[in-house]
């Protein structure tokens, strides 16, 4: 494990940028690491506006891979299969590799797909309280609604903000890869 004087020492020798990516981004590093280059500013008589100020660097460098993957579709199983996992445990475990490997829209639609699922499952909940109607041929059919929608409208829409975020360097909506 690394100590905070062997950080010390190597943080004297990087440059101001450096620092200030490492300080700033406490997501890609440790907390030892964030802080011991704050102190390393801080030595060097940085003001704290500019650290404040200081916008990382690391999420503009995106490469053609992450770039490549943002835009791709999720296919019709998927779009079904999330449709019915709406619970957000457990479909976290499906896609908990989208984000890091860069595929932002198949996050963004299982998202979708769950929340369409959950409101036609209280939807279809609700009508057969009042009706003899079978649950299943309430909710299942009320995956197509949402499917039109998506092509149709919210996949267009997805696609061109996450076209436009690209196209700025920017990974949109918080996202970190």
């Amino acid at each position: 494990m690394v100590t905070e004087e062997e950080l010390q020492e190597k943080y004297a020798q990087f440059d101001t940028e450096s620092l200030l990516e490492i300080a700033t981004n406490k997501y890609s590093f440790i907390e030892l690491a964030n802080s011991v280059a704050l102190k390393e500013l801080r030595k060097r008589k940085i003001p704290e506006q500019e650290i404040r100020n200081y916008k990382p660097v690391m999420v503009k460098n995106i490469d053609p891979l992450t770039r490549q993957n943002c835009l791709i579709d999720l296919n019709i199983f998927y779009k079904i299969f999330f449709y019915f996992i709406f619970i957000p445990r457990l479909r976290a475990y499906f896609t908990y590799n989208y984000a890091p490997n860069g595929y932002l829209l198949k996050l963004n639609q299982s998202y979708y797909y769950s929340v369409i699922g959950f409101s036609f499952l209280l939807l279809s909940t609700l009508i057969i309280a009042y009706s003899k109607i079978n649950f299943f041929i309430l909710w299942c059919p009320g995956f197509i609604p949402g499917y039109l929608f998506d092509i149709g409208f919210n996949k267009s829409r997805q696609i061109k903000n996450l076209q436009e975020a690209l196209d700025k360097n920017e990974l949109p909506f918080g996202h970190k890869v």
